[in-house]
């Protein structure tokens, strides 16, 4: 009866320090995963977050959009001292939408080109509002060329940019709209 008793105990002691193993086994995974989760926002190209500010430009990959690009470029590191990164400038993770997201995470403001409705600017312009952490949005749209594609409900009464991509001077037109709409002055 004291052999059993005794077994009985020190089953009940592994018992409890099993499931202790168990839950502190739990949290520990809880808490890389945290950390990791964290580290993966905080991550850029070389693995540490820059000090350096940075637009993230949301715009289809099309030779078309090659002007707006650079003129962007040119308004947002040139005359606000920021970066200006596309999903195409660095592989941050090996799935493109894990790479979009590290980006975005890091991004101090974003520029979206809008004109065509471009179902994965509009994927993530969707991603950009959901989580804007008082970021500011800036939203450019061809205006000659809308193909008649009319902007989604909830982007037809925000504010947005028109441009030409003939205007000679589109850099500086894009700065001068951009400080109109305040978000130049950042």
């Amino acid at each position: 009866a004291q052999a059993a008793t005794a077994f009985h105990d020190q089953l009940q002691q592994l018992m409890g320090r099993s499931l202790e193993a168990l839950e502190l086994e739990a949290r520990c995974r809880a808490l890389d995963d945290r950390l990791r989760a964290v580290q993966s926002r905080n991550r850029v190209s070389d693995g540490k977050r820059s000090d350096h500010r940075s637009f993230f430009m949301i715009t289809p990959f099309a030779d078309r959009y090659r002007p707006a690009v650079e003129a962007c470029r040119e308004v947002v590191e040139h005359h606000w001292g920021f970066e200006l990164v596309l999903a195409s400038d660095r592989r941050e993770a090996d799935r493109i939408l894990d790479n979009v997201q590290v980006l975005m995470d890091a991004a101090d403001g974003f520029v979206a080109e809008i004109t065509d409705s471009n179902p994965n600017v509009m994927f993530e312009l969707g991603a950009a509002f959901a989580d804007r952490r008082d970021r500011p949005v800036v939203l450019l749209r061809e205006g000659a060329s809308t193909n008649g594609i009319a902007l989604p409900a909830d982007l037809q009464s925000m504010v947005y940019i028109e441009y030409s991509l003939a205007d000679p001077s589109l850099a500086e037109s894009l700065r001068a709209e951009m400080w109109k709409s305040k978000i130049g002055r950042a």
